[in-house]
């Protein structure tokens, strides 16, 4: 790909609010959005989901990309509640491919995660091991690339939602299996809506006063612009129907005014990632070096 004048930098960072599932229905923009601080310049943070929380600290696994670099991690992040600052950071899953949104699935006390790796061109589970704080490949679950994974259960089966490389902005499908761990069919699955305003996923679907919830994103104007939020009124083999509840986006005030396009629950807490676009003078002037020395060296 040539680049097309200056060079842009969509920026993550994640944030925090201290709030039930109500108030994040009824009034997100009234609500406070504390970022994480963190010393590093050359990379972003995104797709958080809340591992554990105590009373000191709040643990989120979520995608570490760096500017230069062509492949993200997965990242295990231990956050301050006093102050929001990174305390620690370690990184729990790298491959020389792309890895994002490592969504979490507790089965029997054990962790797994289901994350996207969609450059695979398959959708891989792990086991998390929290001692060791490493990820273990244990099978493939569907050989088609997904991104943005999420499992639902309900009347005896495992509902697969995610979208396909190619079309994964405007398109999602769902998948379905008797088993957790699979096999999930049709392989190519069941598109169920088509539209760049609330297909692709937004985080774990949630149930909240007896009601089912599936966070979306909003990406009409550009990438994960914000997140629609649907009550899941029916899911069957023949038929999925839901309706729209909420949209959430940022205000013009905030540090991150551009983007949301993940949002997860747990207990009292909520997490977020926000997105600033913006200029990179260094960065496009050492991809145009590349280019005119014929390296590829960046993906952009």
């Amino acid at each position: 790909m040539k680049l097309r004048g200056r060079y842009k930098i969509y920026h993550y960072n994640i944030g925090f609010i201290n709030s039930d599932i109500s108030n994040i229905l009824k009034d997100f923009n009234s609500l406070s959005i504390h970022w994480m601080k963190h010393k590093y310049k050359d990379r972003m943070f995104a797709d958080p989901f809340l591992l554990n929380i105590d009373e000191d600290t709040i643990d989120v696994l979520a995608e570490e990309s760096i500017f230069l670099h062509k492949a993200s991690s997965l990242v295990k992040l231990t956050i301050s509640k006093k102050d929001f600052h990174l305390k620690r950071r370690k990184v729990i899953l790298h491959t020389k491919k792309h890895l994002s949104y490592p969504y979490i699935i507790r089965n029997q006390n054990n962790i797994f995660l289901l994350p996207e790796h969609i450059a695979s061109g398959k959708l891989d589970l792990y086991h998390y091991d929290e001692k060791k704080e490493i990820c273990t490949f244990v099978k493939t679950i569907i050989e088609v690339p997904i991104s943005d994974p999420c499992i639902y259960f309900k009347d005896g089966t495992y509902w697969l939602f995610g979208s396909k490389k190619g079309t994964d902005q405007e398109e999602l499908y769902l998948w379905q299996s008797p088993n957790i761990w699979g096999e999930y069919t049709p392989k190519e699955g069941v598109l169920i809506k088509k539209t760049k305003k609330g297909s692709r996923m937004a985080g774990e679907i949630f149930t909240y006063n007896d009601k089912t919830y599936r966070p979306s994103q909003d990406c009409e104007s550009h990438y994960g612009a914000g997140t629609i939020i649907w009550e899941i009124k029916n899911i069957s083999q023949t038929d999925y129907q839901e309706q729209k509840v909420k949209s959430l986006y940022p205000t013009n005030t905030s540090p991150y005014p551009n983007g949301l396009h993940t949002i997860n629950f747990k207990g009292n807490w909520c997490v977020i990632d926000g997105m600033r676009i913006q200029s990179d003078f260094w960065r496009g002037g050492l991809i145009r070096l590349s280019e005119k020395l014929g390296l590829n060296l960046f993906d952009h």
